[in-house]
């Protein structure tokens, strides 16, 4: 369900699932993410995490808020923006 609305109003369109590989990967790198976020201070964590999906955000016109709004709430003008920086 979660996929069939990724690929009909974010930047995914026609998205259809990871790859094993992909997958794989995701989790090896958010295991990462925890095991780094246990070390480091709070505020720096959350500065990381910000300046993750800014530059994300900037980079390929997608990040987690991105996703997250689309999903609940489709808004054209986003929908407009990422598209325009979708290579085909």
């Amino acid at each position: 369900m979660v996929i069939d609305r990724l690929s009909g109003v974010t930047a995914n369109f026609g998205f259809s699932g990871d790859s094993v590989l992909n997958s794989a990967a995701d989790i090896g790198w958010m295991s990462f993410g925890f095991w780094l976020a246990l070390r480091l201070p709070a505020k720096l964590t959350v500065a990381l995490a910000l300046l993750g999906e800014i530059v994300a955000g900037y980079v390929v016109s997608d990040n987690l808020t991105l996703n997250i709004i689309m999903l609940l709430f489709p808004i054209g003008v986003i929908a407009e923006w990422q598209a325009a920086g979708v290579v085909a």
